[in-house]
């Protein structure tokens, strides 16, 4: 199979904020070691985050504008989800899941949830 090699065009950081990318067109920023998405028209285009960057578990998740960690007290504060569970369907704290199978403790009876694998 020949080699075949796709090279994006890369600048430095001071470069790319001066530099507005077409459309979809992506860019390399060598200070940074980053990818930026440019949009047409925003100078610099948009920073994508690195792995290292992106929290793998809650504990890692900051506050935002909506809810912080010191006021989500009740379950009745959550909001539906379109893919997992309605409001309506929790009832117990014990339903909830943490990232990455982490478990910080599980009921003994609640053995109508078949999303738990630790009741009994």
């Amino acid at each position: 199979m020949p080699l075949k090699i796709i090279q994006f065009r890369g600048g430095t950081s001071a470069e790319h904020t001066s530099f507005t990318g077409h459309d979809r067109e992506v860019t390399v920023d060598t200070t940074e070691k980053r990818v930026r998405v440019h949009d047409g028209s925003t100078a610099g285009g948009h920073r994508i985050a690195k792995e290292s960057e992106i929290p793998t578990a809650t504990n890692q998740l900051t506050n935002d504008v909506y809810r912080s960690s010191s006021n989500l007290t009740k379950l009745s504060q959550l909001t539906a989800d379109v893919a997992y569970w309605k409001k309506s369907e929790l009832v117990n704290v014990s339903q909830l899941t943490n990232d990455k199978k982490y478990i910080a403790g599980h009921c003994s009876h609640c053995t109508y949830c078949a999303y738990c694998t630790h009741c009994s």
